[in-house]
This record gives structure tokens, C-alpha cells and sequence, in this order.
């Protein structure tokens, strides 16, 4: 029969744990760097996303109610939003402002068109200062120096979500 030792007690040595604790601790560190150097690259694709919707929103909305619609530009507060004037009111309306991911500003000599505004006409192609726009930029930038740029195709007045960071 064998007796049971009561000196050999199952579990943890100090030593065992603080190496547990230690190694936890270096993981822990390596995440939250990674985690905190990905958000600005994030943060920009979301900001690609939301200003490629309003736009695309804008030009739909010319095409489908045959009127003319302006994306707006605040550059100062980092938001857009779309107007148009209702044919049945002749009121000017305007659609909820889109205000971009912290740390992402519009390039203020990206938006080439006139007064920072970017109009459609009911056919869906662009306009500035009452013409057909000669095309352009506008351009995203967020603090780590990274930038998107919507070049416009002036005829069809779409603007492509080529390249950059979205997948």
C-alpha cells in the first residue's frame, strides 16, 4: 500500500508563475502596439468608404430624381453632405452630414471644384461653377502621412474606389 506524501503538494511554484505573468505581459504589449499603429490605417479606409458613399449617393440620387445634387465639403470640420433643391418646393434640402474617423482631414487643394462643392447634374456627370467640371481631385490624409485620392471621371461623374488601402 502506498502512503500518500504530504509533502508533495500539487500546483504553482512562485517561479512558474511570475514566468506565466512575464510571458503574458510581452503578448499583451505586442497586441496593443500593433493594435494602436492599425488604427489610422483603418480609420482611413472607413473614411474612403463614407466619402466614396456620399458621392456615389449624390450622383444616384441626380441620375434617379433627374435633379441637379451637390456633395458639400467642410473642410475645417471634416464632414460632407449632399443638396438639392426639391422641384415641388423649390426649397433646398440637404441629407444628414458624414463626419470622418477622427485624425482623417480632406487635402484643402484636393477639391478642385468650385467653392468646395462638387455638383452633379440630373444626367449623373459633373458640373463646377456652372459647366462641365474639367475633372479632378480630392484627397484623404491622416496622420501618419498616408493618403487617398478620388479622381473623378468627368463624363460618367463617378469616382472610382481604385488602388489605396481598401480591399
Amino acid at each position: 500500500m502506498v502512503v500518500p506524501n504530504s509533502n508533495n503538494r500539487g500546483g504553482w511554484s512562485l517561479i512558474e508563475t511570475l514566468i506565466v505573468m512575464a510571458v503574458t505581459g510581452i503578448l499583451v504589449t505586442m497586441g496593443y502596439s500593433y493594435l494602436v499603429s492599425a488604427r489610422p490605417h483603418a480609420d482611413m479606409e472607413r473614411a474612403e468608404l463614407m466619402v466614396h458613399s456620399v458621392l456615389s449617393d449624390a450622383r444616384n440620387k441626380a441620375l434617379s430624381e433627374e435633379i441637379v445634387t451637390t456633395v458639400k465639403f467642410d473642410v475645417n470640420n471634416e464632414e460632407l453632405w449632399i443638396e438639392w433643391v426639391d422641384p415641388a418646393t423649390a426649397t433646398t434640402q440637404s441629407s444628414p452630414h458624414t463626419v470622418l474617423p477622427d485624425l482623417i482631414s480632406f487635402e484643402d487643394s484636393g477639391i478642385p471644384y468650385y467653392d468646395g462643392q462638387v455638383s452633379f447634374t440630373p444626367r449623373g456627370s459633373l458640373v463646377s461653377g456652372g459647366s462641365l467640371a474639367a475633372g479632378g481631385t480630392i484627397t484623404l490624409e491622416n496622420t501618419m502621412g498616408e493618403t487617398f485620392t478620388f479622381t473623378a471621371n468627368v463624363a460618367t461623374g463617378k469616382f472610382p474606389l481604385l488602388g489605396g488601402n481598401t480591399r
